[in-house]
């Protein structure tokens, strides 16, 4: 979810990137992401054309929900907590992780290990992305994660000041951050190394995407979606595991990160037939998660076939 622009942007950057922030960092484990949440529904109530663009994205994507409503707002309650995920990456170490985050099929990831050709991990932008990254980081393993991507529209001298203070934070996440849009060498050798390597599946966090795609089929429609992660495992022969992280609305830690059981990829990456059939078998795991957790996921928006939008032509 994208907010443009506006003269009283400056004013809320302000605001919560300054005694927000503080606030937050010194209130107790956990509290931040509560209130993150609180404040993604007090916009959300605010914000009735982007309620209503979700609300008719989601519709068109999954038909005549009964909880479209508590879907849209979900949405936003998602996109705060992640906006503002910076605030707990300190507060989460080898001791305290288990309080925010639960994780499911971390055998497969160990499996893959033991094979020693590397592991990318394919995520979609659920719920926290980086949340997994840095817990598998504080947990002794490591990861690497691909990112760029940065906003398109020009940042007021405010706004560029707030991306400063974001990126110092992220800088806690306790791993490797590559540049999407840099040299893909160190990203191979890492493969090649066995290590871990985390790229999105969907889509870029912001700005124009990076690197290439393919058209793949998803919840009936035409999709497109990046081909690096069948594209590297078919490359280095490297075990590619999809993980989707979602909200926890059980009890327990706040947040869960499922591994799955890999792609079973064959062929060479020269071939677009092979790449292409990895990609949608990436598709048909992210359209099950988006019918599970249609709440969690962070481009809703893009869901049009609008320029930056996902879609590729009318419905099939």
């Amino acid at each position: 979810m994208v907010f443009d622009e506006h003269p009283l942007k400056d004013l809320y950057r302000r605001l919560i990137w300054g005694p927000y922030r503080r606030a937050l960092e010194a209130a107790p484990p956990g509290v931040e992401i509560d209130v993150n949440r609180g404040l993604g529904r007090v916009v959300c109530r605010a914000s009735g054309g982007r309620r209503a663009m979700l609300r008719a994205h989601l519709a068109d994507a999954l038909g005549p929900h009964p909880n479209l409503d508590r879907m849209v707002k979900e949405c936003f309650e998602t996109h705060f907590s992640n906006q503002y995920v910076g605030f707990t990456f300190q507060k989460v170490t080898s001791e305290t992780w288990p309080d925010f985050l639960t994780i499911v099929g971390r055998e497969h990831l160990d499996r893959a290990l033991d094979k020693g050709k590397g592991v990318i991990v394919a995520h979609p932008h659920f719920a926290l992305p980086q949340l997994p990254l840095h817990v598998l980081g504080v947990l002794g393993y490591d990861v690497h994660q691909i990112g760029g991507g940065k906003p398109t529209v020009e940042l007021s001298p405010t706004g560029e000041q707030v991306a400063r203070v974001r990126a110092e934070l992220e800088a806690r996440i306790v791993a490797t951050l590559h540049d999407g849009k840099g040299y893909i060498r160190p990203i191979l050798r890492a493969i090649q190394d066995n290590k871990v390597v985390f790229t999105a599946c969907d889509g870029t966090g912001g700005g124009d995407e990076l690197g290439r795609r393919v058209v793949v089929q998803m919840l009936g429609r035409r999709v497109t979606m990046p081909v690096f992660a069948p594209w590297a495992g078919l490359r280095t022969g490297a075990t590619v595991i999809p993980m989707v992280p979602w909200r926890n609305r059980a009890k327990g830690a706040p947040y869960v990160a499922e591994f799955e059981a890999p792609l079973e990829l064959s062929g060479s990456a020269k071939s677009d037939a092979d790449v292409q059939r990895g990609a949608q078998q990436l598709a048909n795991r992210v359209e099950r998660w988006l019918r599970q957790h249609p709440g969690d996921w962070h481009f809703w928006d893009k869901w049009t076939t609008a320029e930056g939008g996902l879609l590729v032509g009318a419905t099939e």
